[in-house]
């Protein structure tokens, strides 16, 4: 052969360096498999009012505790509450969360409010909220309709409650719409 002749080394001796590239990859495979599982079922709880109605006083917080059932949940996050006893979601898989609390009252005047709230049940740590000016009692009542994306951990507890300025009713269905809470992976981090 001539001088010009490519030096080919087919096989390379085996070193540290290239075990750890090996376990590297095996290691960053596995993670990938994981995170296309998680996007291809990603974790969601839908979260419905199992009950007709239920009354909310004028100026009080009012925090989810019975009264209500999930509709789909993915990964078992929801605990249903019960007298005394609030209802929550816990994340399962850290992440951006696509969260969202919407629900219909009928307020006769002044506004209404409902917020999603971050590892307790208390209004200083509402992460989403919305709130309306009363829509006047008829067919379609006021829909409240908080959401937004939200980086969660995992183990981190989501709790819901509602405000109104003046004694009214919240339903669970209005023309056909539900009250509900739902709270989808959007991306892993």
């Amino acid at each position: 052969m001539g001088t010009n002749t490519p030096n080919l080394q087919l096989w390379k001796p085996a070193t540290s360096d290239n075990v750890n590239v090996v376990t590297d990859l095996n290691n960053n495979s596995d993670k990938i498999d994981t995170e296309v599982q998680a996007l291809k079922d990603p974790p969601l709880c839908i979260v419905r009012m199992s009950g007709a109605s239920f009354g909310m006083t004028g100026g009080v917080d009012l925090f989810a505790q019975g009264g209500w059932a999930s509709a789909d949940d993915t990964t078992n996050m929801f605990t249903a509450g019960s007298t005394g006893v609030n209802s929550f979601i816990t994340i399962a898989k850290a992440g951006l969360y696509y969260l969202r609390f919407k629900i219909n009252c009928d307020p006769a005047s002044g506004s209404a409010a409902c917020y999603l709230m971050l590892n307790t049940a208390a209004v200083a740590n509402s992460v989403v909220r919305d709130s309306q000016v009363a829509v006047p009692p008829g067919g379609e009542g006021t829909w409240i309709n908080a959401n937004r994306e939200r980086r969660l951990i995992v183990g981190d507890k989501l709790y819901w409650g509602v405000w109104s300025s003046v004694n009214c009713t919240a339903y669970q269905t209005k023309l056909g719409e539900s009250s509900e809470v739902e709270v989808r992976l959007a991306k892993l981090l």
